[in-house]
């Protein structure tokens, strides 16, 4: 018997795992992997001109996406891959969101400029990984 629970948040989070055939996060033992979070809202609309709006929303998602697998938040983050159309115009954009919303600690951050994401019309996407119950 497998110890993975796999979850998906209402709204975005359960229809992208209908549509594209993924979890948005996955719980195996005190460890909790989420899938990478888009500035979406939870109808699944993006605004594609608008990069620090997306940045503010891929954080608020993936509040979303661990607390619904079961962790309390960005609390619980120890590492954190982000992936950037612009990494030069994101960079600083995203800095301030980390002293936002992890203002207690600094996980171990990987970014990373791309020419393209999953969904088109995305600008950001973040990747966590969290221990609960610490």
């Amino acid at each position: 018997m497998s110890n993975q629970k796999y979850s998906n948040y209402e709204g975005v989070g359960a229809r992208n795992s209908e549509l594209y055939s993924y979890s948005q996060a996955v719980k195996v033992g005190n460890v909790i992997k989420c899938s990478g979070q888009g500035g979406w809202e939870n109808d699944g609309s993006l605004d594609t001109e608008d990069l620090v709006g997306q940045i503010e929303l891929a954080f608020k998602n993936v509040e979303k996406n661990l607390k619904n697998a079961g962790a309390r938040g960005w609390e619980d983050v120890y590492a954190v891959r982000s992936y950037h159309i612009s990494l030069s115009s994101s960079f600083d954009l995203m800095v301030k969101q980390f002293q936002k919303w992890i203002p207690s600690h600094k996980p171990i951050w990987t970014c990373v400029g791309v020419t393209e994401l999953g969904i088109p019309g995305m600008i950001v996407e973040i990747e966590v990984e969290a221990i609960v119950g610490n």
